[in-house]
């Protein structure tokens, strides 16, 4: 009898409305554990429902105004999809986003569904390069696919930003400017650094950066200064 029942009006789904309603009564109230849970599943039941829309209808324009999503280890309110971005890539500028604390797997199945509300998913260059300088400034190793990111998108900006910065990490936390390495050997010893030949993959972004071949007449000079400045 499930047409008669249609006939009368039951739906075969949760109404817009009913949808709405049941967000905003959980997010009235600081994220919790069980409400972050409810909305997770809330997502991933959007996702499946969205799948195939092309165009955002009233409710995911009014799901793009409203704050109730949870952001990764920011537990104090709600967030605005635009706010947020999903993990896909946040290895790449951990530092400088909020991310969207929905299981990988729900935001991966429900991925068309977040980009129409306005989570984003790609950060900017200038993100990926603050979180560089962030790395360096904190002495934490930055997962090498940043240089392979900024190799490909970096931009005049980004690079005048990074050139006179200590921006390469030799791991181990340690980080040195582009004109204190280089890919050949030296005769400075702990006053310049090698380059790994892994790095070699970056020669595009490292050249724009200033690392160079081997030390020239100058770089003598400025280290026989850094000794003075030193050792008094």
């Amino acid at each position: 009898i499930a047409e008669f029942y249609e006939w009368l009006g039951v739906a075969k789904q949760p109404r817009s409305g009913v949808i709405l309603k049941f967000i905003r009564q959980f997010v009235a109230v600081k994220p919790k554990a069980e409400s972050i849970q409810s909305i997770s599943r809330i997502c991933r039941y959007l996702g499946e429902r969205y799948e195939n829309e092309k165009e955002a209808d009233p409710t995911i324009e009014e799901l793009s105004t409203i704050r109730w999503l949870p952001a990764k280890g920011k537990p104090d309110h709600w967030r605005l999809p635009g706010e947020l971005f999903t993990v896909f890539q946040e290895y790449l500028f951990a530092s400088q986003a909020h991310f969207l604390d929905v299981p990988l797997q729900i935001q991966q199945s429900a991925s068309k569904f977040f980009i129409l509300i306005g989570v984003k998913s790609t950060p900017t260059p200038d993100l990926v390069a603050k979180h560089l300088l962030h790395c360096s400034e904190k002495g934490t190793d930055v997962n090498p696919e940043v240089y392979s990111y900024l190799m490909d998108r970096a931009n005049e900006q980004v690079i005048n930003r990074l050139k006179g910065s200590s921006c390469l990490n030799l791991r181990g936390g340690r980080y040195v400017s582009p004109d204190k390495v280089f890919w050949s050997a030296h005769p400075f010893g702990r006053f310049r650094h090698p380059l790994s030949p892994e790095m070699r993959k970056y020669n595009d972004l490292l050249a724009k950066l200033g690392v160079r071949e081997a030390p020239e007449t100058k770089d003598a000079m400025t280290v026989l200064q850094e000794i003075c400045e030193e050792y008094g």
